[in-house]
């Protein structure tokens, strides 16, 4: 996972990255961590193709403001952005723009690990599978996606409605999905099954336990991740992703 943080106080800078790598919620990930002293550096490294699934942006700034930064960034359905700022008052102008969150220094950790597990659920609710269906471009809502199966050499994704229709995807690898959907709350069981961690209950033995809104459904779970899948769904329940 590869995040932002911007703040032209390079005190300020080192505190937000302090708190960043000791978020509870980031634990296990491998995060890469661009640290910015201007709106310009930020805007240049996006511009360029860099890509952040998170932006810590400080709202005052010599030169560009974060609230100008965050105008120029434009809409990004899969980056999400945190104001920070040492000025409450600034809320109003700074939640015009619809952030994800804000974040008022000076902060702990703790406060830190409650703003970035408010995102996260925020994030749960806005993300979209895209892949192409019939020839036409489609997004598929990630909390409506039960679990995606490799079965007669075909990639179907299964509803939460299990009585529904599958969709399949067709020229579409099942390990291309799980990298698509890195950071959105998936786990792959086995070879040929991805599952949505919202819709698992609990594991027994080697088996994952789903429950849609219909009814409960086993998924058989490799026995060499059965430690690793305990770990993901604990994660997952206490916010992360």
């Amino acid at each position: 996972m590869r995040i932002a943080i911007c703040d032209d106080n390079w005190i300020q800078l080192q505190v937000l990255e302090d708190a960043a790598r000791g978020c509870i919620h980031w634990r296990g990930e491998r995060l890469t961590i661009d640290a910015f002293s201007s709106g310009d550096e930020l805007l240049k490294s996006v511009n360029d193709g860099r890509e952040y699934e998170y932006i810590f942006l400080d709202i005052e700034m010599p030169g560009k403001s974060g609230l100008d930064v965050y105008k120029e960034l434009g809409f990004r359905p899969d980056t999400s952005i945190v104001f920070v700022s040492t000025h409450s008052e600034l809320l109003p102008e700074a939640f015009e723009l619809q952030p994800r969150g804000f974040l008022v220094k000076p902060y702990d950790q703790d406060t830190f690990n409650r703003a970035v597990k408010s995102v996260m659920a925020q994030r749960r609710e806005t993300q979209y599978f895209r892949c192409t269906i019939n020839g036409a471009e489609a997004a598929i809502p990630c909390a409506e996606i039960y679990y995606f199966e490799v079965k007669d050499h075909s990639l179907m994704v299964h509803s939460a409605d299990t009585d529904g229709p599958k969709i399949v995807l067709n020229r579409l690898r099942l390990d291309t999905v799980e990298e698509q959907l890195t950071g959105c709350g998936f786990y792959r069981c086995n070879r040929s099954t991805l599952v949505n961690l919202r819709h698992c209950s609990i594991r027994a033995g080697t088996e994952v336990l789903m429950k849609p809104y219909c009814k409960t459904r086993e998924i058989k779970l490799s026995e060499s991740r059965v430690s690793d899948f305990d770990k993901a769904l604990l994660t997952y329940k206490m916010g992360g992703s």
